[in-house]
């Protein structure tokens, strides 16, 4: 156990994040055909049968091909384009506040008609995107239409950006307006669009100049799309409601006694991907790595909170056997008894001071997570906080999570979705993990941050089983090795218990100097007890 100096536990708040703009990808990695630019950068182009298209990567850029040719008589049918997603999930983002998107290209014959660039969004219906009917806008002037074999950059403002002139009279009553299109934006698309020759039908109407494209084969290479006035992770609830000082709140734990136990009668701990390589179930899960942490807890005094410091070694690998979800270490703390907090049905925020110690750049956010009644692991209601502020506030910065900023996976799909009842949470978590899921070239990382000033806001007294605050057990130390755990420092305590990171009790036994016990691998806390108050400490077995 450790103290905290006045100095180090100042509280500060710190101001919502610089302002920085979201270069979508680097494309660092070279890619030799569309599948390998598709698993790396999530990527796609869309074209037709008679109307193929391709995509590679060269190292900072992607090279999209095309070949025009009109489907028949039918109008307007060789449309191309590159899909560049925000994120590799194809998740649907919230831009609001976009001034601009910047891009660079070279293209290797004119483009006859104009280089558009649209969205895709969540606010858009099957129907609409394939339609085209969407909000973009269309660069069509005669330089930029040009040939360039040297980098030439894009630029569309917001202000510009609407719907197709020939679309508005016909629009929709219910029709999305763009305000709604940029709250759920999950891709960029980027197409170069040719003018046409002859005459042919659409929708069963002739049409003049909508068959036989102008334009045969194009090679447009692109780099750079970047999104100018957008962060990539905001920070959550920057204004802090539902934790405003006139609310009630709960303390869960300030870290005043230098222990795992919290207010509440949970403990903290760590858990980690770890997995055994010789362990065929767990060499198939992609989310098994061979990740350690360890959890240190700094005490405070008067006037000034402790700390709780996570120190993560990350690892994607399991064995020889690199895995994509791989790469992840957590700390985390439950509550007593059933796991259940009375009041918590008032939950107006989570409010805590998170500080980035050091943590490498190939993790970009920790991911504050609750597990609740009858959602799976996998299903998990969170929200990311980016690491950039987190390093970059020097005393720690303070957030504020509300139950509406939690939010499920964007690939889960709905049937496995469930609405997060402030009820039925169970435990809060706070995740390290390595962000790219694709590059097998990053195998490991590492990280530490630390915690504190941990309250429940909405209601005063939330309780949670039962538990004697008066009185607490005299302090205790462990230490395992070789099966046994060898004890000091016990005088007083009646019982121990020995509980698992998921609460359950594993056995108990009478104090003595040492206990041999035979424990899988893994974290475990002890539980010293004696009329009604307990001591809790943690311990490690490693075989």
């Amino acid at each position: 156990m450790k103290k905290l100096s006045l100095l180090t536990a100042a509280v500060a708040l710190t101001a919502v994040g610089a302002h920085a703009d979201w270069l979508l990808s680097d494309y660092a990695t070279a890619a030799a055909d569309s599948t390998e630019v598709r698993k790396l950068y999530g990527a796609q182009t869309f074209g037709s049968a008679k109307s193929p298209t391709t995509l590679t990567g060269k190292a900072g850029s992607l090279v999209f091909e095309a070949t025009y040719a009109s489907d028949g008589t039918k109008g307007y049918t060789a449309n191309v384009g590159l899909m560049q997603p925000l994120t590799t999930d194809w998740a649907g983002h919230d831009i609001t506040g976009l001034t601009k998107i910047t891009f660079e290209y070279k293209n290797s014959a004119l483009i006859t008609d104009a280089l558009s660039v649209t969205f895709g969004s969540t606010a858009y219906s099957e129907k609409i995107a394939r339609a085209g009917t969407v909000y973009g806008y269309d660069i069509k002037g005669d330089s930029a239409r040009a040939i360039h074999s040297d980098w030439t950059v894009a630029s569309v403002d917001a202000a510009d950006i609407a719907l197709p002139g020939w679309f508005l009279t016909s629009k929709p009553a219910d029709y999305p307006e763009l305000a709604e299109v940029l709250k759920g934006v999950k891709n960029v698309q980027i197409g170069p669009k040719t003018k046409y020759k002859s005459a042919g039908t659409q929708d069963g109407k002739a049409c003049d100049e909508c068959v036989g494209p102008t334009m045969s084969n194009l090679t447009l290479e692109i780099r750079k799309i970047t999104l100018v006035g957008v962060t990539k992770t905001p920070w959550p609830n920057p204004l802090e409601e539902g934790c405003e000082d006139a609310t009630k709140s709960t303390v869960l734990d300030e870290f005043l006694d230098g222990n795992e136990e919290n207010q509440l009668g949970g403990y903290w701990y760590t858990f980690t991907d770890s997995g055994s390589a010789a362990v065929a179930g767990d060499l198939a899960d992609k989310a098994k790595g061979s990740s350690t942490a360890t959890l240190d807890i700094t005490e405070g005094g008067v006037g000034f909170t402790g700390v709780a410091t996570l120190k993560a070694s990350l690892n994607k690998k399991l064995g020889t056997v690199w895995h994509d979800y791989a790469g992840w270490a957590a700390i985390g703390v439950g509550f007593a008894g059933d796991g259940l907090v009375t009041g918590m049905d008032a939950l107006t925020g989570i409010r805590f001071k998170i500080k980035g110690v050091a943590i490498d750049p190939t993790i970009e956010t920790i991911n504050f997570k609750v597990s609740a009644k009858g959602i799976s692991d996998t299903a998990l209601h969170f929200v990311s906080l980016p690491v950039a502020e987190l390093v970059a506030a020097d005393e720690g910065k303070v957030a504020c999570i509300r139950p509406s900023d939690l939010n499920q996976a964007a690939y889960l799909q709905a049937a496995h979705k469930s609405e997060l009842v402030p009820a039925d949470i169970l435990k809060l978590a706070w995740e390290a993990k390595i962000t790219d899921q694709s590059l097998q070239s990053i195998s490991t990382a590492s990280a530490s941050f630390w915690i504190s000033d941990v309250s429940l806001y909405g209601k005063a007294g939330m309780v949670s089983g039962t538990r004697n605050h008066k009185s607490k057990a005299v302090g205790f130390s462990v230490r395992s090795q070789g099966g046994l755990l060898s004890l000091s420092g016990y005088q007083g305590i009646q019982s121990f218990d020995v509980v698992a990171l998921d609460g359950k009790k594993v056995t108990s036994f009478a104090p003595a100097p040492t206990v041999a016990l035979s424990l899988p691998r893994g974290s475990y806390f002890l539980v010293g007890k004696r009329d009604g108050a307990s001591l809790t400490k943690s311990f490690a077995v490693v075989r």
